[in-house]
This record gives C-alpha cells, structure tokens and sequence, in this order.
C-alpha cells in the first residue's frame, strides 16, 4: 500500500500544471546609445489589457549582468525610459513642465510572449529628442547680437507604453550660452507647428519678450533631406540665422538646407 502511494504522488509531480507558474523575465539591454551604466531606467510591463504585472528600476549596467523579474505567464507589453526625471509622469506620459527643455529621455517599447518558464525581453534605446543649437550671424563687425529666442510647439512630451508624441503646449526660452548662441532640447514632433520667435534684448541686457517675428522651423526642418521625426533614433539639428541676408541654415550630419526668410525687424 505504502508503494502504490509513492507512486501516485510521484506521478502527481510529473503531470502538474505548470500553466500558473510565473514567468522570468530578462531584461536584456542590446543599445544603449552610449549612455554611462550607472544611469537608471524606469520599467513597466503590463499584460494585453493594459494590465501593469510589474515595474521597477534598475541600472544600465544592472541589464547586462541577467536582470530578471518574475510575471505571470502570457503575451507582455514592456517599456521604459532613461532620463526622464526632469519631467511630470502621469498614467505613463512623459510631460515636460511650461518654460522647461525636453530631458534627455531614451525610450525602449517591446512586447513578448512569456508563456514558458524564462522570456528574453530585448531593452533597445531611442533618443526621443532632438537639441537645437541655434546660432545669429553677426549683423556687423562689432559681433554683438541683438536678439534673443523662445521655442514653442504643440508636443509637449510623449506616451511611454506607445512611444507616441504627446499632444501639448511645449514652450522654452533657450539660453544663450555665449554671444549669439542658443541651445535647447525639444521633444519628438507629431506634426506641423514647431516654431521659433525672435525678440530684441532690451539696452540693459534684459529680454522684454517684444516678438520681432517668427520662423517655421517644422517646414526647415522637414526640408533637411536626412532628417524625420519619425526616425527611431533623433539627431541633433544646428540652425543658423542670417537677419542681414534674409537666410537661415539647417543643417544635420552631412545634410543641409538653405533658405530664404522674411523677417520684419
């Protein structure tokens, strides 16, 4: 009797179900755009109903040494960002705050079916912004520049479990760096309406955010022939503005566009 016990509850063991068993998740980091492995990324993986099974962080350097979380068994959406602290998080949107730069947020977005014992998530990181460096000709030989910049668009951040630009009011004043030099990041742009405006600085060197005019900067920068928004990965833009010629150059990389303005000073 005692055998024939033995032998039904070995054979228990050898058919359980193994259905509701957790997954182990790796988290596998294959580009990491350069970023130090001390930075952190934030992570959430949900199920296909939007579901969040699990979130967390962890270092980059942490993803290449068999970073594991434990989920329950299916298909998984996972996604996460680096660098987005400088920004509000709400219901998994990255917003960036009135008057402040896009962070230097890198994106992953990955989906998974996780229904065996272990599952490879692939962590591949996209530059979800672009920095302008924005810089006047000087009007004369005296090298001074007159002017100051604001920035503004309709995107204002982005969805992070779609990885889709987040419709908003996004605004900035770049600061100039040295004389006639701005720099500002901006986030990835959904469509028309990134646009650039040109103030006067004031005899004290103040900025009395008296518009002079303002410039498309979508429709230059769309002109670029090796430039798109809806790259996975985004450049970096540098523009230069020309008042006296009536001209503004973009250029990325190897690429460049030339055109003609007409400002009303």
């Amino acid at each position: 009797m005692t055998l024939l016990l033995s032998l039904a509850a070995s054979c228990t063991g050898i058919f359980e179900d193994r259905d509701s068993c957790p997954s182990r998740i790796y988290l596998d980091l294959e580009e990491d755009r350069g970023l130090d492995h001390r930075s952190h990324l934030s992570y959430v993986i949900q199920d296909v109903g939007g579901v969040e099974e699990a979130s967390g962080e962890a270092t980059l350097g942490e993803l290449g040494v068999d970073y594991t979380v434990k989920v329950p068994k299916g298909h998984l959406y996972v996604f996460g960002s680096v660098g987005a602290e400088s920004a509000r998080i709400s219901s998994n949107l990255y917003i960036i705050p009135g008057g402040s730069d896009c962070g230097t947020i890198y994106h992953f977005l990955s989906e998974a079916d996780a229904y065996g014992e272990t599952c490879r998530i692939p962590v591949s990181l996209n530059k979800e912004f672009s920095t302008l460096e924005i810089s006047f000709a000087p009007d004369d030989d005296s090298g001074a520049n007159p002017y100051e910049i604001g920035i503004r668009s309709n995107w204002c951040g982005m969805d992070l479990s779609t990885g889709m630009p987040l419709r908003g009011l996004f605004h900035t004043f770049p600061e100039e760096l040295f004389e006639g030099h701005f720099s500002c990041r901006v986030p990835r742009q959904g469509s028309r309406g990134l646009m650039l405006d040109i103030y006067v600085k004031e005899s004290t060197g103040g900025f009395d955010h008296g518009l002079i005019d303002s410039i498309d900067l979508w429709k230059i920068i769309d002109s670029i022939e090796g430039f798109s928004w809806q790259d996975e990965s985004l450049q970096d833009i540098s523009i230069v503005l020309d008042i006296s010629r009536s001209q503004v150059t973009a250029t990325v990389g190897q690429w460049e566009t030339v055109q003609s303005l007409t400002i009303t000073i």
